[in-house]
Formats: C-alpha cells, sequence, structure tokens
C-alpha cells in the first residue's frame, strides 16, 4: 500500500514507521523518530524567530523505495522562510516522490538543481546533503551539495570525525558539488562511505556550525565535534536533546531554522516477498502519477 503524510509535522511524537513509497517530512517544527528499512533515524527541526507555525528554510524528507529495501534521507537548507519556502518543500516532495525507486541519487539531486535554476532569479538557492541507504547490503551513499560535513560516530573506534568522501579525487570533485541553483549544468557526485551497524551519522543545517558562543565566535565545525566527543551516545534517541541542552549550558546561542538528523543502521536486513517484487511497477507507476 502506497502512503502519504503531509510535509507540515507540528509537534513531537512518539514516532513513526515509513510504508513502501512513503515520503515523510516538510519544513515545519518536528522533534521525532523515523523507522526505516534498516534504519533507526531521529529528527529535530526548529524554525526561527516564531516561523514555526508557517514553516522555516530548512527542510528533511525520509522516503522508503517500493521493496522496502532502500531508505533515502535529506536535509535542505533553502534560502528564505516563510510561504515561499513552504511552496519549496512542496516541490522538493514532489520530486523525491518521483525518484523514490532509483537507486543511484545522482539524477534526484541533479533535479534538485534543476528545480532551483528555475528559481535563481528569483534568488531562491539551498545547501542540501542526500544519503541512499542499501539494507540488504548495508550500503550508504552520500551526496553533498554544498552543504556542511555531516558528523560520523565509529562504534569501532568509538570516536567522531566528518563524514567525507575518503579518497583523492573528492578534492576534484567539490568543485562540482556545489549549492543547488548556483549553476544550471553541476554532476552532484556521490561517493560510498563506509559504515557499520551501530554507528551513528549526524547531519544539520548551518544554524549548528554558526551558533555564537559568549565571547561572540562562531561555534563551526571544530566546536561541534568538541561538545559532541563529550556526550554519551549508548542511547541514540537521547543524543539531539542532550547536544541541544550542552550548547545552552555553553552559552551558544543560534538565531536562525535549526534541523538536526541523526540516524544508525540497525542490523535488520528486511527480507522482500516475491509478490512485493512483482507489484514494484505499479506502485511506481501510482507514485508517479501522484508526483506530477
Amino acid at each position: 500500500m502506497t502512503t502519504e503524510t503531509a510535509s507540515s509535522d507540528t509537534g513531537a511524537d512518539a514516532g513513526r514507521r515509513l510504508q513502501c513509497l512513503e515520503v515523510w517530512g516538510g519544513n515545519r517544527f518536528v522533534s521525532t523518530a523515523v523507522t526505516l528499512p534498516g534504519l533507526d533515524a531521529w529528527v529535530y527541526s526548529m524554525p526561527a524567530d516564531g516561523e514555526a507555525s508557517v514553516g522555516g528554510g530548512d527542510v528533511h524528507y525520509a522516503s522508503s523505495c517500493a521493496t522496502g529495501a532502500l531508505s533515502r534521507l535529506l536535509i535542505a537548507d533553502v534560502s528564505g522562510h516563510g510561504a515561499d519556502a513552504s511552496e519549496t518543500a512542496r516541490r522538493l516532495r514532489k520530486i523525491m516522490q518521483r525518484h523514490v525507486n532509483y537507486h543511484t541519487q545522482t539524477r534526484f539531486v541533479r533535479a534538485l538543481n534543476a528545480e532551483f535554476a528555475g528559481m535563481a532569479r528569483a534568488g531562491r538557492f539551498a545547501t542540501a546533503v542526500a544519503f541512499s541507504y542499501d539494507a540488504p547490503i548495508n550500503r550508504l551513499l552520500v551526496c553533498n551539495a554544498g552543504h556542511p560535513p555531516p558528523l560520523h560516530w565509529h562504534a569501532s573506534r568509538r570516536d567522531w570525525s566528518l563524514l567525507e568522501e575518503p579518497d583523492a579525487a573528492a578534492l576534484e570533485r567539490t568543485r562540482d558539488n556545489v549549492p543547488l541553483g548556483i549553476e544550471d549544468e553541476v554532476a552532484y557526485e556521490q561517493f560510498e562511505a563506509p559504515i557499520e551497524v551501530g554507528d551513528l551519522v549526524l547531519c544539520y543545517t548551518d544554524a549548528l556550525i554558526e551558533a555564537r558562543r559568549r565571547d561572540g565566535s562562531m561555534l563551526d565545525a571544530a566546536g561541534v565535534l568538541e561538545v559532541i566527543r563529550k556526550l554519551d551516545v549508548s542511547h541514540p534517541m537521547k543524543l539531539i536533546p542532550s547536544l541541544l541542552t550542552a550548547l545552552a549550558d555553553e552559552g551558544c546561542s543560534i538565531d536562525d531554522d535549526l534541523t538536526l538528523l541523526l540516524f544508525r543502521p540497525n542490523g535488520t536486513r528486511p527480507k522482500v516477498p516475491l509478490r512485493d517484487y512483482l507489484l514494484v511497477p505499479l506502485r511506481f507507476l501510482r507514485s508517479l502519477v501522484r508526483s506530477v
């Protein structure tokens, strides 16, 4: 069964489990857990300065493919707030629906770029990072469009690091991974990030690294790493609240939309029934019709 949810969550809840071809998310306040095939995730999004009722410029989405094996996560920081940002969030949702079944996400991110290129005259652009997780083979693909690098907790060595492309070719490709809507023709290459069961990945919008300390200095990525390395990761569902509390205790002020998305592989390997495989074309066609 194909399901949809409105992109306008207005409060915290006990969590939700995504069904096949479901696209969930939006740009309004939310604090919740999300269960996807092979992944546990937690999302916190807070629009700045009273924008909770109409939505801010941060956008988050999660989706599951027709066979229930591939999960996709997106976090984007869109220029602007209010009604314009909400309309942008709606349009991004449609693009995510159209690409929910593609294993490679570069086509999806390029489609996002084409959408923003059409809005460039109005000064609309965005940074974004997209993840595709293939649960049966524990493979994580990452595509970054000018977004701050996520943080990666390595359970085996019990330490945090920046999640960036490990090979030297990344130096060349960073020239292409610019924010969405800046250039019409951009490759937006993806890379595979080695990940193990029990690892954590935390992605965020730039309000986190632009938080100001009491002395007025910017927290930046190094400061975030310093703070998060002091936190207990044994209960991931508590990590985002603990991070927000730690920032407040250190006197950090945040004056922009803030979104945090945390996820971990949970070790489950969903077995896809033959019937679901046979129904994939029909489900995908139905989803495509909904997205037009």
